[in-house]
């Protein structure tokens, strides 16, 4: 809408025994070798619950010159966690450019959803910083003191053919989530997009 783009959308997240997960991970380990999930660990998981979460972004890409973009960026939670953020991204490279990007509310990545005819190659890079308020995961009955603030740092680099395939690979450094967390987080993201 004029020079703002917003997006705005529903997330459900899905916890506890009901997903299967943990019968999944015992398959897999079951055919690579790994060790069984204990009775204690399936004892002491999330419960069962499902949490419809309200998301709103704002933001407004500015040219910097040639292929590089800023996007300063807040962003609204309200649901399964409820927070505020703010942040930016920079993009250096024809990325995005005609496509549709979102933002994978974990590492803060931004991915293409549509993709733009441009092909290339962009590196990225971010950060934002948010206030939590509520957390339905991480929460006193749980016996777990949520940390107000939370941090993002992120960097990547995107590649684009010319016949639209595309591969993507990020890092993310994900700041401290609750008090007794010992130390932040590194987190890798790949993203193959593959026509044949």
């Amino acid at each position: 809408r004029g020079a703002m783009d917003y997006a705005v959308g529903v997330d459900v997240v899905v916890t506890g025994p009901q997903t299967g997960l943990d019968d999944v991970q015992d398959a897999l380990h079951d055919i690579l070798g790994g060790r069984q999930i204990s009775s204690a660990v399936r004892r002491n998981q999330t419960s069962n619950d499902v949490n419809p979460t309200l998301v709103m972004e704002a933001g407004r890409e500015f040219a910097l010159g040639g292929n590089t973009r800023l996007r300063p960026f807040v962003e609204g939670r309200w649901g399964f966690e409820t927070l505020a953020r703010v942040g930016f991204d920079l993009t250096i490279g024809p990325r995005g450019k005609g496509g549709l990007l979102v933002r994978d509310p974990v590492t803060g990545q931004r991915y293409q959803a549509v993709f733009g005819p441009e092909p290339g190659l962009s590196f990225l890079l971010g950060a934002d910083t948010a206030y939590v308020d509520h957390s339905e995961i991480l929460n006193r009955e749980r016996g777990i003191q949520l940390t107000d603030a939370r941090t993002r740092v992120r960097a990547g680099v995107n590649w684009q053919g010319e016949k639209g395939g595309t591969v993507f690979y990020g890092l993310t450094w994900l700041d401290e989530e609750f008090e007794a967390q010992k130390e932040s987080q590194l987190v890798g993201s790949v993203r193959l997009r593959l026509k044949f």
